[in-house]
């Protein structure tokens, strides 16, 4: 695979896509929603391609927070089923990251973030369409406690926003895609039932 932070085009014809999401709290399938996933001995690759024709983003700011109010791709890793200590990364298209550290239930640590020199992160904004790719390093997946044995706890998702909500102080419209449907009455990521397994092989 490539030596540099990111994977030639060529190189992602080799990956399996991942395109069965859905909305669950919509009662409906996803069809504008594609993820993939390769690795070599230093990285994980990731890729997401998602199809929107009403993108809405925050303007990026020093508060990283604010990529929580818009469009944005998400993918959660857990050291453990019960989620006491998890993961998150939540990228907009616009290049905003959200990156901190969780434990069940909803007990979020912003002041955390992604170590440095072990992330990186590329977009692609079109006036219907996005693409985020992401290189974790192996090594941080492993201090982290996420990677064991070849085997990864995740979760991955996508916020679809409609509304910013931002001039009436008002919170976003966004309906929710996930890969795994967590049963939960409401929409809700921050729950065991919403991961699901990547296996390295």
């Amino acid at each position: 695979m490539s030596n540099n932070r990111f994977l030639l085009p060529t190189e992602w014809e080799n990956a399996i896509v991942l395109n069965d999401f859905e909305r669950p709290w919509e009662n409906t399938l996803e069809k504008g929603t594609e993820f993939k996933a390769l690795y070599d001995s230093k990285n994980l690759y990731l890729k997401y391609d998602v199809i929107d024709d009403h993108i809405l983003t925050s303007p990026t700011s020093k508060d990283k927070q604010e990529v929580a109010k818009g469009d944005r791709v998400e993918i959660f890793f857990s050291c453990d089923s019960d989620l006491k200590k998890y993961y998150c990364l939540e990228v907009a298209p616009n290049g905003g990251v959200l990156d901190y550290l969780a434990s069940h239930y909803r007990k979020f640590d912003m002041n955390w973030y992604w170590p440095q020199e072990h992330f990186y992160i590329k977009v692609n904004l079109g006036k219907m369409a996005y693409c985020v790719e992401l290189t974790l390093s192996l090594q941080s997946l492993q201090e982290l406690g996420v990677l064991k044995e070849g085997i990864l706890r995740a979760g991955i998702f996508r916020a679809d926003c409609f509304s910013l909500g931002a001039e009436s102080n008002e919170d976003p419209i966004i309906e929710w895609v996930t890969w795994i449907d967590p049963e939960t009455v409401q929409p809700d990521f921050h729950v065991p039932t919403a991961f699901g397994t990547l296996i390295l092989e």
